[in-house]
């Protein structure tokens, strides 16, 4: 009796330790919560030796034994998830999950002197080549994707050859007015604007139209799961992978293109970068990606957007002409992911090629006297 009361003494008390080794994890930061899961596996596995050998000198009770063995892989199991999960990568559209931020370290890259995803420097020019300057946002940024050089930009870039240079200027987040700014800023008048659109660059204006395009993940959760997942890399990574996709932003977005107070509104600030390429002899393109789950209702805004650049003589590619017929899974990055998927990328460089080559004017590039030696500062949303 004795004996059993000591095994059963021990269980608890590993047990216990092991809960306060697992909640001071969640306190711990650096280097010890790296290893600090070690703790609590080591003390199982010790109790699990302690309690094999009570069993085979006192004939102890196997069920004492076999639970806590089943516990200690249980436990050694979850620990050695969590651990593997602090490293995971992988790409989240909204960039909340701990996995996202994990990507964001291990791909976002490379970045240029001034802040961009990019190869080019602005300040180096080299030999002169047609300079183009690719605007936008996380598309043109290329967010969800591992590799730059699988960025449309950067495969028109290898098709042409020495005598195009193409320049990203985009951020995660941007909208247009950023863009506009960006552009206002950028160290480089090039010869080409390679103009990319995407139907949340209306955002800005949501506040004016009493459109909320907040999301908030645990709203109607209960405390305790968004404790567990705000702490464990494990149960974030389960919480976002199961976690529906807030498809009601998308329907939100599309009634500030249906309102035309906010449609012309933000029309002015589209035609303002079209205005300051014409005002430079800038010659500029238009693409236009859709909301790639939502192709159809993405309309709202196409429509308006071809409208305004006849008007300004800019070409336009839109992607939707020939997207549409894709399966789901082959327009996006993942299921968490509705950036544009490496194929899109792909499709649209060899569809732009041919569009490049035919181009024969050249103007000379020039840099802004005034940002040469200060460069912009941009900020992710």
């Amino acid at each position: 009796m004795r004996v059993r009361l000591y095994a059963l003494c021990t269980v608890m008390s590993v047990g216990l330790c092991s809960l306060v080794c697992l909640f001071l994890y969640t306190r711990l930061f650096g280097f010890l919560k790296n290893w600090f899961l070690l703790v609590p596996v080591l003390l199982a596995t010790t109790a699990l030796v302690f309690l094999l050998r009570l069993e085979k000198r006192h004939h102890l009770n196997r069920n004492w034994t076999s639970f806590w063995c089943t516990a200690t892989i249980v436990l050694t199991v979850l620990c050695g998830l969590e651990r593997f999960f602090v490293y995971y990568p992988e790409t989240h559209g909204l960039n909340f999950a701990k996995a996202a931020h994990n990507w964001a370290r291990v791909y976002w890259n490379p970045i240029n002197s001034i802040g961009f995803r990019d190869l080019n420097e602005p300040h180096d020019p080299g030999f002169n080549p047609t300079n183009v300057v690719v605007l936008g946002d996380s598309f043109v940024a290329g967010h969800g994707i591992n590799d730059v050089s699988d960025r449309f930009q950067n495969q028109l870039e290898r098709s042409l050859g020495k005598q195009y240079r193409f320049y990203t200027v985009a951020q995660n987040g941007w909208n247009t007015r950023d863009q506009l700014r960006a552009l206002h800023n950028y160290p480089l008048i090039p010869h080409h604007l390679l103009y990319v659109y995407f139907g949340n660059d209306i955002d800005y204006l949501a506040a004016e139209a009493g459109v909320d395009l907040s999301f908030s993940p645990f709203e109607g959760r209960s405390s305790w799961l968004r404790y567990l997942v705000k702490n464990s890399y494990l149960a974030d990574f389960l919480f976002w992978k199961f976690l529906p996709n807030p498809s009601n932003i998308g329907n939100k977005l599309i009634t500030l293109y249906r309102s035309p107070q906010i449609l012309e509104k933000h029309l002015e600030d589209v035609k303002r970068i079209f205005k300051w390429a014409n005002g430079k002899g800038i010659r500029t393109q238009l693409v236009i990606f859709p909301f790639l789950n939502q192709i159809d209702e993405s309309l709202a805004y196409r429509e308006p957007l071809q409208r305004v650049a006849a008007e300004h003589n800019v070409d336009v590619h839109d992607v939707s002409t020939w997207v549409t017929d894709w399966p789901a899974e082959q327009r996006v990055i993942s299921r968490k992911d509705m950036h544009a998927s490496i194929q899109i990328h792909n499709r649209l460089a060899s569809k732009m090629v041919p569009t490049f080559l035919a181009i024969s004017e050249r103007t000379i590039a020039l840099p802004h006297p005034d940002t040469l030696e200060a460069p912009i500062k941009t900020v992710r949303k």
